[in-house]
């Protein structure tokens, strides 16, 4: 029997008029998708008359004319990120699962299609822009005023939408590819509803334990520190940054300081004000993967000494917003974290010894949303370990050069879920699958679960990819890297 959700989670029981389909296009498939919606009760409650929240999602259907009944469902992370929103980005990864298995794009509430909270502002700064707490936390202020209740925009009533889902597909059981937050979504779920999961694949591990916040500042600083000890062993790097050190080069920057450069995307001058925490900002995300790593040392080093923002600007782009994606609900993601991790674990004051790369800035804005957000009264209880779920066959993937999510913050997670093999790939940043090695490995995974576990070679499955992306030095480096030669 599965657990018992806390009151704070929503039964997953739901009534068959509450779930329909349609047809519908979605941009990345080449054949038509199934767009779902789900009603759901907005809160936990006796009252007959309770208020409902309409969900939605996505399910690419099988290549195969006659489907397998286990479908594969898609968590994504943030928390803030909507699945549906990344179905052309995604896909293609899990592709070769889609010739006998429906692929589901699930939604958390707050993201793509299930009642989003986006809580976007009409101001679209340039990059490197500094924008003040003040000013992200009134936005925020008059999003909240208008977001109605959001009380259960939560990580355990996710849970039970995804088992509310289930149900409604009459699927016996599930498999789960997850990555970022969303591991930590199917944790939750396989403690809650274990018999459901057939098997799990979970790229950049979010544990219980330790707490990501509180580890950040940490998991950040070492990715930080082993990209200085690569330029510094790097022959190209170290010859044309013999000196790379780069919170001196962060340090070296004033807390506000009027920058211009041309726009990478239009061409036009721009100018605009920048900071140390929205430069640290930029460097944290360029460092996610291999390939904006690899420019970080030159493109510091020409803003900071050389004062030509052009290739950090460049850097920072966020590119996705040109391709009209949405990559992250504002208001989603604190709904969460606030109700949750936030709320567990609140972030503490730290100084610049302990935290010399976001100088407490992160903790801060953390601290001053969430001491605002509406959360429930009752903190959200989540289920314990369930000795039942420690058969499921669990793939775990880390990438030993991730930021935020590095190899060792599996380990709580390998212990718990003990029917596991952990692959790490050498210099692999934050989420893995895309890499043809692993995409191969999870078909070979979600195909036979069992045997792919017990395969005595798969730490060496990804060996001939082990590729190290060469550091990008001068300019015309770059645009022979942006050209693909």
């Amino acid at each position: 029997m599965p657990l018992t959700l806390t009151s704070l989670a929503v039964s997953a029981t739901v009534n068959a008029s509450g779930f329909n389909t349609e047809a519908c296009f979605i941009p990345g498939l080449s054949r038509r998708a199934q767009c779902y919606r789900l009603r759901r009760p907005l809160i936990a409650g006796p009252a007959v008359d309770v208020a409902m929240i309409e969900l939605g999602g996505i399910i690419a259907p099988a290549q195969a004319s006659t489907a397998a009944d286990d479908p594969l469902v898609v968590l994504v992370g943030g928390p803030g990120q909507g699945a549906s929103d990344l179905t052309a980005t995604v896909l293609p990864m899990l592709n070769a699962l889609r010739n006998s298995r429906d692929i589901i794009f699930f939604d958390i509430r707050g993201t793509g299609r299930s009642a989003p909270l986006p809580c976007d502002s009409d101001f679209q700064p340039p990059p490197l822009t500094h924008i003040s707490q003040e000013r992200i936390a009134t936005h925020i202020e008059q999003c909240l005023a208008s977001a109605g209740d959001i009380t259960s925009y939560t990580s355990m009533n996710a849970v039970a939408d995804l088992e509310a889902l289930r149900q409604a597909i009459k699927a016996p059981q599930l498999n789960l590819w997850a990555v970022s937050y969303g591991t930590r979504l199917a944790q939750l779920y396989m403690r809650s509803y274990p018999q459901r999961v057939r098997s799990a694949v979970l790229d950049a591990v979010v544990p219980f334990s330790p707490s990501y916040i509180e580890r950040q500042p940490a998991n950040a600083l070492s990715a930080l520190s082993a990209l200085e000890a690569d330029c510094a062993e790097s022959k190209h790097c170290n010859g044309a940054f013999p000196d790379f050190d780069p919170l001196q080069l962060l340090d070296a920057l004033p807390e506000l300081r009027a920058i211009r450069y041309r726009h990478p995307i239009t061409g036009l001058l721009t100018n605009t004000d920048t900071s140390r925490a929205a430069v640290a900002q930029l460097v944290f995300v360029a460092l996610y993967q291999h390939q904006t790593r690899a420019f970080i040392p030159w493109a510091l080093s020409q803003a900071v000494n050389k004062n030509n923002w052009q290739p950090l600007a460049a850097l920072g782009l966020d590119s996705a917003q040109y391709l009209g994606i949405k990559t992250l609900y504002q208001g989603a993601y604190f709904a969460v974290v606030c109700s949750g991790e936030q709320r567990r674990h609140p972030t503490q004051e730290s100084t610049t010894a302990s935290d010399p790369f976001f100088r407490n800035y992160s903790s801060q804005l953390m601290q001053r949303i969430c001491a605002d957000w509406p959360v429930s009264a009752e903190v959200e209880s989540l289920p314990q370990e369930n000795p039942a779920a420690a058969s499921i066959p669990v793939l775990l993937l880390s990438g030993a050069l991730d930021p935020i999510t590095p190899p060792a913050m599996a380990t709580s997670t390998a212990l718990e879920f003990a029917n596991n093999r952990h692959l790490i790939i050498p210099r692999g940043g934050h989420m893995n699958s895309a890499k043809p090695c692993v995409r191969e490995l999870i078909d070979d995974f979600i195909d036979q679960p069992a045997l792919t576990l017990a395969d005595d070679k798969l730490a060496q499955r990804c060996e001939d990819e082990d590729y190290q992306q060469p550091f990008i030095v001068n300019h015309l480096g770059s645009i022979m890297q942006v050209s693909g030669q």
